[in-house]
């Protein structure tokens, strides 16, 4: 079996089916439109003319970027797990203002939390953590939402859960593998 990643691993639990299929199409390509232009623009990229469907979330994320980032250490790095065999795409990685480690974000566009985010970002943690090769410790972890208005970006830090929420992963993880051998 292919490794997974951890968004493969955490789909089941995700439930879309009150959402109309071309609200949800638009959705997902607003997300993977903004999440190309965040990560030119954390990496210090021209970004090319912004479609204004997601200006604002990139509006949004450039605010967040210029007040909270002291460092950018990685972005859109892809990480695998050779303990539990999974493969994570972190979208961030740096060091925020007044920190002394790492921060591992996620970028969002829905304007509600989803409970899956926590698994998902404790994931990456992980990664990063037990199988990067930076010199700094992760110290932070959070899904970074995105304002679609062009207002600064809320951080929703997971940090103080990321243990019992990687433990709800490796059991997303044991079904995913189960269900699809």
């Amino acid at each position: 079996m292919k490794h997974p990643s951890s968004t493969q691993v955490l789909q089941p639990h995700v439930d879309w089916s009150m959402i109309p299929d071309e609200v949800l199409q638009a959705a997902a390509l607003r997300g993977t439109i903004t999440h190309e232009l965040c990560a030119a623009m954390a990496k210090g990229l021209f970004l090319p003319k912004i479609p204004l469907e997601v200006a604002g979330y990139v509006e949004s994320y450039r605010k967040w970027l210029e007040i909270a980032v002291e460092q950018v250490i990685f972005v859109e790095r892809e990480f695998f797990c050779p303990c539990f065999h999974y493969l994570s795409h972190p979208d961030f990685g740096g060091v925020l203002k007044g920190d002394r480690g790492i921060a591992v974000i996620d970028l969002k566009t829905p304007a509600a939390e989803n409970r899956a985010w926590r698994a998902q970002i404790a994931s990456y943690w992980h990664q990063v953590s037990e199988h990067g090769d930076f010199d700094l410790p992760v110290i932070r972890s959070g899904s970074l939402m995105l304002d679609g208005g062009g207002r600064m970006a809320k951080l929703a830090e997971y940090t103080e859960f990321s243990a019992r929420d990687f433990n709800a992963f490796l059991n997303c993880l044991a079904a995913f593998r189960w269900f699809n051998e």
